[in-house]
């Protein structure tokens, strides 16, 4: 085992950053751990005879419908025609109900996001949006909102998006406590066939399911170190429930349970160390390196006076056993 201190005085500091990074690390970890989640993206050409309780019932939790777009004259969604007819919504809906899912419409995406800039730009344009949005949510029944706005310009624009998601989950929560307050509250986890009362003439259809959980809003992002810092300055990840990375970009299989894993460890090991996080770690591992050293140097004088004394002592015994030889004869 190696004991040399001047080889403590380096491993020292190196272990101190390693652990001060893995206990921060931790931290931050249970502070923005979610349940785990499995998304989906369901296409409008794919909505076909689509198996919704296959779906959920196999580990879907979040399914998206993809995607509605912006007016960019008026700022009012377009392309609704996109959206599923009410029967295979309802399907859909019973699917996402049974193991308490969520149902989300997206707005954007490929040559689909022209209209967000002008229908950002200003608080007039941003409330006629969500005004038209509360109207579709009421008729639709949705959980939640995905933005996949591909990609602001500037700075303003990534601005004006921040702010966009901060009021839709503004208006998500308003729209659950407006379902809270003029609809019968279902547990939906605890309710069973013998709860309804098969003889009663009311049609409980009519009824609207309340969800206890809370709306979800969510965004697209490239999988890239320089957008993430981007989406970190304009501070989305503070608005955002989910954030997902477009990894189909990626070369061979992508969205695998692998691939997943190693982007939550990357996330929380690699990306939640702001810059001067950093800076202040590698200061104080200096300060202790400084004082290690220093201890190394002093401990290394020490033992050289202690041999030095050793050894003078060595001399002045041998020279008593010449001397005591000497009276001795």
């Amino acid at each position: 085992m190696i004991k040399s201190p001047f080889f403590l005085g380096f491993i020292h500091p190196i272990v101190f950053f390693l652990a001060v990074c893995l206990l921060k690390n931790s931290v931050g970890y249970s502070k923005k751990d979610k349940p785990f989640a499995v998304f989906g993206y369901l296409p409008e050409y794919r909505l076909s005879n689509f198996d919704y309780e296959g779906v959920f019932d196999n580990g879907l939790t979040h399914l998206i419908f993809f995607s509605l777009e912006v007016d960019g004259r008026t700022s009012l969604p377009k392309a609704l025609d996109r959206l599923p007819s009410k029967d295979d919504l309802q399907r859909a809906r019973q699917a996402a109900d049974s193991v308490e899912g969520k149902l989300l419409i997206s707005f954007g995406g490929n040559s689909r996001s022209e209209g967000f800039s002008r229908m950002t730009s200003t608080v007039k344009n941003r409330h006629k949006f969500l005004n038209a949005l509360d109207k579709l949510l009421e008729e639709y029944d949705f959980d939640g909102i995905d933005y996949n706005w591909e990609y602001p310009q500037s700075a303003e624009e990534w601005d004006a998006w921040h702010l966009l998601m901060m009021e839709s989950k503004q208006l998500l929560l308003k729209h659950r406590r407006k379902e809270e307050n003029n609809s019968e509250t279902v547990n939906l986890s605890t309710t069973t066939t013998s709860n309804i009362d098969q003889n009663s003439n009311t049609n409980n259809t009519d009824k609207k399911v309340v969800r206890s959980s809370e709306p979800v809003v969510t965004f697209t992002m490239y999988l890239d170190a320089n957008h993430y810092k981007v989406i970190e300055h304009f501070d989305l990840l503070a608005t955002a429930d989910y954030v997902h990375c477009m990894a189909y970009d990626a070369r061979g299989k992508h969205s695998t349970l692998e691939f997943a894993k190693q982007g939550n460890y990357s996330y929380h090991y690699c990306c939640c160390h702001s810059l001067l996080d950093i800076i202040i770690i590698i200061i104080i591992s200096l300060f202790i390196c400084i004082y290690m050293l220093t201890y190394c140097y002093r401990y290394r004088v020490s033992s050289n006076c202690i041999r030095i004394s050793h050894a003078t002592m060595d001399t002045r015994l041998a020279i008593l056993r010449t001397e005591h030889k000497d009276r001795g004869a």
